[in-house]
């Protein structure tokens, strides 16, 4: 079972937007769950990552105004479950919802205005839930299994509902009428489904008020003219990344259209011609982004626009009247990174903003810019390929507010910016090699607010240099800027306005004790990769900089954090100090930070926290200790820690051993509220180690770590904890006792552990027991009366020895149990009449045990079964009384493995999974699958079959997932697939093929992914077999032996967005492999293979892609050639992430590049409120250098290489070789002792 697998990580990754949200009480329901109220009147109730099969149903007792369920493994609402609420606003993400019954949300008919079910597993419309709620303004369906859209599936909606959500569903048509009479409609969203077409009367008689209608990511060929002209007062239409190569040519309509929005970025569209907007009156803004435009022809725009915004498409020549029917409308025009080789003539009169970012325009001349000059408000001629504007130039811009540009200009002068106007409100100046700037550069930038001087090598600035900006420099950004140690002080220090500073990513090794005394307003102050050994006491203070709120100083070479070196700064929020070389943290380093809130720590090499180390931190909710060198952990650290919010503390990954205590005064001054000690080597816990924090500790994890025995009563006096995480230790005997003072425990994971037996008295006080894992253990049974204190609703026992069902054990929790694991057991027989009693179970698995089912008639009377696996046991044929009698709520039923030689006859219809796999199947006969109405995935892999035709499919409307892989079957043809035109998953690899048709997979329009082989002895091409799905996802390719040759060739589907490659056969990367990949945005995942190299090439011939996301696992990799560049040589691409793990990497200055993604990634992403996700890291912390020890990448790249000082090569070189002479000298010398 994967739930508790990941329960740490739900319970501890959690999201940072909710880190600087308002902390809530725990709520009396459920702790675990948080309450904005006491009560009666709960507020807003929020559990998150919390395991609920069903809705508490202690919350009908209380008013609640919203409750937010998400990541809970929520399976079923049930009837009248929040009747007593008055709910307004519902939102259930995230969970396993596959529909609503009728009453689910009865009494909520008067109150709810908001319903967010996103990303559940709903197959259609709860229509009858949802029908009598007069006040649903606003109904969320995003990201479901909804393939069908019926005329009354919003019936009584019409005059209530404005925001309808139906994107990311399954649906290929839209039924005509089935919006109608929907009169407050303003927003419907249809994006990223498989909607092929729009009939001209799809939203007639209807939507008369709606404003904003969303197709994007769909399979449209054209705009869908006639059905838009229905809407009288639409504003936004969304069309992105559809398949439309044309707008208006040669088409006609009732009535022309009016638009404030037109997006129909990432389509085919090559050609703009004055037809193209014909039947559009007026069209305010345009956005064309991506589409493979070449020349912008004469008089294409529409009368009145506005906006017109043409990135990243191939434009090479815009004709001279091109915007003429625009002259006196278009004020914003976006033609950045395109091959404009000249200025545009522009004769626009009202032109603000204009970008022309990234193109190859030698020379901009003054005759360029006086054509649209004077009303210019903000110009990006920024790039590589530009050259900058010349001075004469500048004069015909009086009115410029922002202005990027990059000219090679090595010194900044009073005389360089002479001609720039007093309205100058933003500069950015990059990648300019800019060595000085000089006093008075800035004399005519007396209003500047923001000034980017970032990739420049600076050496000089000027004392006075920004006296003329004092009063209004705002952002001052220097990442990458600098080429001096010390921090330039003295020229910034009259900068009495400055809220944001970046200076991240130079080589400052010193920072003056004054360098910010002057920044009273500074809020934003970014640190980050420099070489700081030492910070002064006083660097920053509330004196100085009362209202610093963010300061980061990660990836520097700290040693120690002295005593108040951050103290008493009232308004800080964010404290950054991860993957310095911290050893040390002395007392009160961390003094009254009343408003701090996250602090991070982790991969340093702390090894000593002094007693108070934290002092006076109320409002703190994250300190991260992971990733260190301790070898305990001293408790008595924090003193008046978390008081006033819920405190984790993270101290994963480290050296500890013991966890001992040796307290004199036993005080409960901090209140840390979620403590982490996973992945550590702890083989023993003190009996009152944890008693300082015994009143506030409610999530302990102690999972990976090598705890032997429970028996020396550590958790008795943890009143409140709610989670106690015991997996993967070596746990063979748990004391009676030791869990005796867990009174308020629900949540208990003792999987994989070496467990054979428990006391049977051990959970006689646990009366708010839950969920108990006790998986991979050797328990040979379970004492009958183990449970009887407990209210436990999910137990897994599965992957044990028990011989027999525990029914004795199970008969004390019948009332509460709903979820039962027994997989990996022994047991031989069950008598299912005997469980009868089970009434609420929803889940039961008896897969991989000895099962023989009994033929003689029984009764399988679990009313609420949902899912029932019985998968690899020797059944061979399902009894009638099974078949004949499954439960109508069953939707998942698994009978892998277990000897069939027919598909059985099912009675219920309510199926919407069934895996057949690995059985001795050889056919599917159509009337086998005729109850099946509403079933979604099918898994027939590993059978007998040889063939998938003769229209067995037909009754399968539903079916949106079939795994086939592992047939002999030889061949597919065109009608292998006929009537499955809503196939969105296949999975054909290791089929025995030795013919495929051309236009096999034709008919499968909405398929999404495909995972399949590259078959031996004969070519396979993409393009070729999928030249009729337009709308495919990921491909997921077994390389054999013929490689990757041709494979990517040719025309591929522009909405191919990820690809998966693995096997042993897979062993080198031609540069051109994916040099024909058409979409803007591809994940690239290689694993299990033997690859040893990632040429650089690969990446760069990727012409389309401008989003790269990487992920080369568990391969042979060795070395990886640069897929990043700071000098931005490809400026349009970006690697978004990188993971490395499990590979043999050679870890070498041929990988610095990495180290420069790291220093370049938070400057580029623009983290939302200066917080990033450390995601990005967590991967390359696991990444290890075979040639170093198999210490982390991360780790090496801080210590032992120094990749881009001068004489670097020559000293990592040696070190390296020094390493490699120091390990062959051991291994000789201990070679000779054994022969010896």
């Amino acid at each position: 079972m994967k739930f508790f697998d990941k329960l740490c990580l739900l319970l501890f990754l959690t999201n940072v937007d909710s880190r600087l949200k308002e902390q809530h009480r725990p709520c009396s329901f459920n702790p675990l769950c948080t309450c904005s109220n006491g009560g009666p009147d709960l507020g807003s109730v929020c559990c998150h990552n919390i395991p609920l099969m069903t809705v508490p149903s202690q919350i009908n007792n209380s008013a609640i105004y919203i409750m937010s369920l998400k990541d809970n493994k929520l399976r079923f609402l049930e009837d009248n479950s929040l009747n007593g609420t008055g709910l307004w606003k519902l939102q259930i993400n995230n969970n396993l919802l596959t529909d609503l019954p009728p009453n689910a949300l009865a009494g909520l008919e008067k109150t709810l205005s908001i319903l967010d079910l996103r990303n559940n597993n709903l197959i259609r419309i709860p229509k009858e839930a949802i029908q009598n709620l007069e006040k649903l303004s606003n109904l969320n369906l995003a990201d479901n299994k909804i393939a069908f859209l019926h005329t009354d599936d919003f019936r009584n909606l019409g005059t209530s509902l404005k925001v309808l959500d139906l994107s990311e569903n399954a649906l290929m048509q839209v039924q005509n009428d089935a919006f109608r009479n929907m009169i407050s409609l303003e927003v419907l969203n249809l994006a990223y489904n498989s909607i092929i077409s729009i009939d001209d009367i799809t939203f007639h008689g209807g939507l008369n008020n709606l404003k904003h209608i969303n197709l994007m990511g769909n399979q449209l060929q054209q705009i869908p003219l006639n059905a838009l002209a229905n809407f009288k007062n639409i504003k936004i239409v969304n069309l992105n990344e559809n398949l439309i190569s044309t707008i208006s040519e040669g088409r006609e309509i009732r009535s022309r259209i009016y638009l404030d929005e037109l997006h129909l970025e990432h389509n085919l569209i090559k050609e703009l011609t004055a037809e193209s907007f014909r039947l559009f009156n007026q069209v305010n803004r345009i956005f064309l982004k991506g589409n493979p435009l070449t020349t912008v022809n004469d008089t294409f725009l529409t009368a009145n626009t506005t906006e017109v915004y043409m990135p990243y498409c191939s434009i090479s020549e815009i004709t001279k009247n091109a915007f003429f029917s625009s002259t006196h409308s278009l004020q914003v025009l976006d033609l950045s990174y395109n091959n404009i080789k000249e200025f545009p003539i522009l004769p626009l009169t009202k032109l603000t903003k204009l970008s022309l970012a990234g193109n190859s325009i030698q020379e901009v001349t003054p005759e360029d810019i006086k054509y649209c000059g004077n009303p210019l408000k903000y110009l990006d001629i920024s790039g590589s390929k530009m050259n900058g504007l010349s001075q004469e130039s500048m004069k015909y811009l009086p009115n410029i507010r922002e202005l990027s540009f990059n000219k090679l200009t090595p010194v900044i002068n009073s005389e360089y910016l002479q001609n720039v106007g007093p309205s100058m409100e933003k500069l950015s100046l990059t990648k300019s090699s800019i060595k000085v700037i000089e006093n008075g550069a800035f004399h005519r930038l007396s209003g500047l607010k923001s000034l980017d001087l970032s990739h420049n090598a600076i050496t000089k600035i000027g004392n006075t240099t920004f006296r003329d900006v004092k009063h209004s420099l705002e952002k001052l950004v220097l990442h990458n800027a600098l080429k001096i140690s010390i921090f330039p002080y003295k020229a910034l220090n009259s900068l009495s306005k400055l809220e944001y500073l970046d200076a991240s990513s130079n080589r400052i090794q010193y920072l003056p004790q004054n360098s910010f005394s002057s920044s009273q307003n500074l809020r934003y102050l970014i640190l980050n990769h420099n070489e700081l050994k030492d910070l002064d006491m006083n660097i920053v203070n509330d004196m100085h900089n009362p209202n610093l709120a963010y300061l980061k100083i990660a990836f520097n070479k700290i040693r120690e954090l002295k005593s108040h070196i951050f103290r008493n700064l009232r308004n800080l929020i964010y404290l950054q100090l991860n993957d310095n070389l911290i050893e040390t943290i002395q007392k009160s380093a961390f003094l009254d930070l009343d408003s701090a809130m996250i602090i991070r720590l982790e991969g340093n090499s702390i090894e000593t926290i002094d007693n108070e180390a934290f002092q006076n931190l109320p409002n703190i909710q994250l300190i991260n200790l992971g990733y260190n060198e301790l070898s305990s952990f001293n408790l008595e650290a924090f003193n008046q820690v978390g008081r006033l919010s819920t405190l984790r503390i993270d101290v994963d990954h480290n050296n500890i051993q013991n966890l001992t205590g040796n307290y004199t005064v036993i005080h409960t001054s901090s209140n840390i509220k979620h403590l982490n000690f996973s992945y550590n080597n702890i083989s023993y816990l003190d009996t009152n180690y944890l008693d300082p924090i015994r009143l506030s500790l409610t999530v302990l994890d102690l999972s990976h770590n090598k705890l032997v025995n429970l028996t020396t009563q550590a958790f008795t006096n943890l009143a409140h904890l709610q989670t106690l995480i015991l997996s993967n230790n070596e746990i063979e005997r748990i004391d009676e006792e030791e869990f005796k003072g867990l009174r308020s425990i629900q949540i208990l994971d003792l999987s994989k552990n070496n467990l054979y037996t428990l006391p049977e008295n051990l959970f006689e006080r646990q009366k708010q027991l839950r969920i108990l894992s006790l998986a991979y253990n050797e328990m040979e049974q379970i004492p009958g009366d183990i449970f009887k204190a407990t209210i436990i609703e999910q137990l897994d026992l599965s992957f044990n020895d028990l011989e027999e069902f525990p029914e004795d054990s199970i008969f004390h929790i019948k009332d509460t149990l709903q979820f039962l694991d027994l997989t990996g057991n022994q047991i031989e027989s069950l008598n299912f009449s005997s469980i009868t009693s089970l009434q609420s179970l929803r889940y039961l698995s008896l897969s991989r045990n000895k099962l023989i089912l009994p033929s003689s008639a029984e009764q399988l009377q679990l009313p609420n079964l949902m899912t029932l696996d019985l998968s690899h046991n020797s059944i061979k044929e399902l009894p009638a009384w099974m078949t004949n009698h499954l439960p109508s709520s069953l939707e998942e039923l698994n009978l892998a493995n277990t000897s069939l030689k027919i598909i059985p006859m099912l009675s219920t219809c309510n199926i919407l999974m069934l895996n057949l796999s690995s059985n001795s199947i050889q056919t599917v006969e159509q009337e086998t699958l005729e109850q099946l109405k509403k079933i979604q995935i099918i898994d027939l892999s590993n059978n007998l079959l040889l063939n998938t035709h003769n229209n067995i499919w037909s009754n399968l409307q539903q079916l949106k997932c079939l795994y086939l892989q592992k047939n002999p079957i030889q061949k597919l043809s065109n009608n292998s697939f006929t009537n499955m035109e809503r196939l969105q998953e296949l999975f054909i690899k290791n089929l025995k093929l030795q013919e495929i048709d051309q236009d096999t997979f034709h008919q499968l329009t909405a398929l999404k992914k495909i995972e399949l082989d590259t078959y031996t002895g004969r070519s396979t091409n993409i393009s070729q077999m999928f030249h009729g799905n337009q709308g495919i996802h990921e491909i997921h390719l077994h390389v054999q032996e013929n490689g990757l040759d041709g494979i990517f060739n040719g025309d591929l589907p522009k909405s191919l967005k990820s690809i998966i490659l693995e096997g042993d056969n897979l062993r080198y990367l031609d540069e051109s492999v994916f040099s024909s990949i058409r979409s803007h945005t591809l994940n690239l995942n290689i694993r299990n293979s033997n690859i040893t190299k990632f040429p650089q090439k690969v990446f760069e011939n990727m012409k389309e892609v401008k989003n790269f996301t990487a992920a080369f696992r568990n391969n042979k990799l060795q070395t990886l050639e640069k897929l990043y560049t700071t000098e931005r040589e490809v400026p349009e691409k970006h690697l978004k992430h990188l993971k490395l793990t499990g590979n043999q990497l050679n870890c070498n200055c041929e990988l610095s590049w990495i180290w420069e993604w790291i220093k370049e990634y938070e400057y580029e992403t623009r983290c939302e409120e200066m917080i990033c996700e450390e995601t990005y890291l967590h991967d390359l912390r696991e990444a290890v250098c075979v040639n170093m020890n198999n210490r982390s990448i991360i780790t090496v790249f801080k210590t032992d290489l120094d990749c881009f000082s001068s004489g670097t090569s020559a000293k990592a070189s040696l070190g390296i070789l020094l390493h490699f002479f120091l390990s062959t000298a051991f291994i000789l010398f201990y070679n000779i002792v054994i022969v010896a």
